[in-house]
């Protein structure tokens, strides 16, 4: 990005800030510290040198279309996703900078911004809050950095990725990870509801994403109607469930994915919603399914996705209020951190194909020292 751009970035951060479009919030600061075994918290700029960053974070509270609203009249104390942003960075106040699978260093490889929260004032419609965010994702966008978006419920989904399509001018492909489709049309008339992003995502016009680019990964259990599953199938996008990672192995299926996912396409967005995992290690979800993926290949799956080139990830559906000593923060943390740490070693080892991504993770997966 030139110093011109940059500036101009910079600025719109500052009038985000000053219109209260967006709300500073940023990764903790570690209690203790020193020079050589820092934070990740200690090198992640602040919203004013967004434009400086290769990554930039940012949050969007959602929790309008969450899965505890469903229920007229109930609204149980802590499963609101809507906390989920700030309980991701609290998972990453704990992380260092550097990725011993990658063997990558943050602090020398990347550089990593969060421009904090969009701050919604309306939590009873969506207009408001996809329209903040998606302003500030699309110049995110432009500046040529990844936007890794931590949600928020899973509406969170459908308007990050319908502004990273349009800023491509379509063509575009889409990694679903989730215990779900979410493919219903609507819950009592909502659209947008945590069951239904998918949906809308399929009926994007054509030229913005075929389906036949889109798959979902992880699909399992009875949280499901028929119809739901059928819809999906029939507008074309692929379902692979996580007994096919279990038996073949994740860098075999994902290899698949990704061929599917990349075909013809100009680039691609991943969704991780922690209920693609399996319930035990989840307690910070709201619908949490056993049978799911286990945390290492989840983080095969997502060091494979950001040394392939993934171009945006999102974070969704993490409720802190829910967790249990932290687990599934810190599990979604270290997600965003393997994530990184991927795109990093991606741009030091010029990697430009799924084949030699999935070499440099076969080698990172060697024993070292003998």
């Amino acid at each position: 990005m030139s110093s011109v751009e940059d500036a101009t970035f910079a600025h719109k951060v500052r009038k985000y800030l000053d219109d209260q479009i967006l709300i500073p919030v940023s990764v903790p600061r570690p209690a203790i510290s020193d020079p050589v075994h820092g934070y990740f918290s200690e090198i992640v700029l602040p919203p004013e040198r967004a434009a400086e960053a290769d990554v930039v974070m940012v949050g969007f509270p959602i929790d309008i279309g969450a899965s505890y609203r469903m229920i007229p009249g109930l609204r149980p104390s802590g499963g609101s996703p809507a906390e989920g942003a700030i309980g991701i960075r609290r998972g990453l106040s704990f992380c260092r900078t550097y990725g011993f699978t990658m063997d990558v260093d943050l602090k020398t490889a990347i550089k990593v911004a969060d421009v904090g929260n969009i701050f919604i004032a309306n939590t009873d419609g969506y207009e408001e809050a996809f329209g903040k965010l998606s302003a500030v994702l699309g110049d995110i966008l432009a500046t040529g950095a990844t936007p890794v978006i931590l949600g928020g419920d899973n509406s969170t989904s459908y308007i990050a990725f319908k502004t990273f399509a349009e800023h491509h001018g379509g063509n575009v492909g889409m990694i679903w990870l989730d215990a779900h489709t979410d493919t219903a049309d609507n819950y009592r008339g909502d659209r947008y509801w945590c069951g239904s992003p998918m949906a809308r995502i399929l009926e994007l016009p054509r030229e913005l994403v075929n389906p036949r680019n889109v798959v979902m990964v992880g699909i399992r259990g009875f949280d499901h109607s028929h119809a739901m599953v059928k819809s999906g199938l029939d507008a074309g996008a692929a379902i692979y469930p996580p007994e096919l990672f279990h038996e073949r192995g994740v860098l075999p299926v994902m290899s698949e994915i990704l061929d599917r996912v990349q075909d013809g396409t100009k680039a691609f967005y991943v969704m991780w919603d922690p209920d693609v995992m399996e319930a035990a290690f989840i307690p910070g979800h709201a619908i949490p399914t056993t049978g799911g993926l286990l945390p290492y290949q989840i983080k095969q799956l997502i060091r494979l996705v950001g040394l392939a080139g993934a171009d945006a990830m999102d974070f969704v559906e993490v409720a802190p209020g829910l967790d249990v000593r932290d687990m599934t923060v810190r599990l979604a943390s270290e997600n965003v951190l393997e994530f990184i740490a991927a795109l990093a070693r991606r741009r030091a080892d010029g990697i430009t194909t799924t084949a030699e991504a999935v070499a440099v993770l076969e080698q990172a997966m060697q024993p070292r020292g003998v």
